[in-house]
């Protein structure tokens, strides 16, 4: 299983198992911190993807430590899960793609520095990924 992020300024799912994101491959934020959102693909055999799996994002700092915010300053994770449709006609040697595209509200209260969204699937930490970005003051010319 191979899981891969990269953040997007809009993604929603779009009919026939595909995504469609907006203002993708971005490395930069200004404050206020709008709304996003963490756009991912996890490619596993066919076998693999007919089974229900966990998706588990968290936003650290830069290091490493899980970020506390919002209103309760709760933890910043996101939990989901994935799971692929059946297709009879695949080949042994093909791939399922399950493509995610996870909204973050806007508001998060990120003081300027560097950031990352680290994700696994069913806590496995070989197949873990991360996207790392850095958020920029008001005033910042990007």
């Amino acid at each position: 299983m191979k899981l891969n992020l990269i953040l997007a300024d809009a993604a929603q799912e779009a009919p026939g198992g595909k995504l469609s994101a907006l203002g993708i491959g971005w490395t930069r934020i200004k404050q206020p911190v709008p709304q996003f959102a963490v756009v991912g693909f996890a490619e596993m055999d066919p076998i693999e993807a007919e089974q229900p799996h966990s998706l588990v994002v968290v936003l650290c700092d830069s290091d490493g430590n899980p970020i506390m915010g919002g209103p309760d300053h709760e933890l910043l994770r996101i939990d989901a899960h994935l799971q692929g449709q059946l297709v009879n006609d695949l080949e042994k040697y093909e791939v399922v793609r399950l493509q995610f595209g996870i909204p973050v509200p806007p508001g998060i209260p990120l003081e300027p520095g560097g950031y990352e969204f680290r994700a696994t699937i069913d806590g496995d930490l070989d197949s873990a990924a991360a996207c790392r970005f850095r958020v920029l003051p008001t005033d910042a010319t990007t």
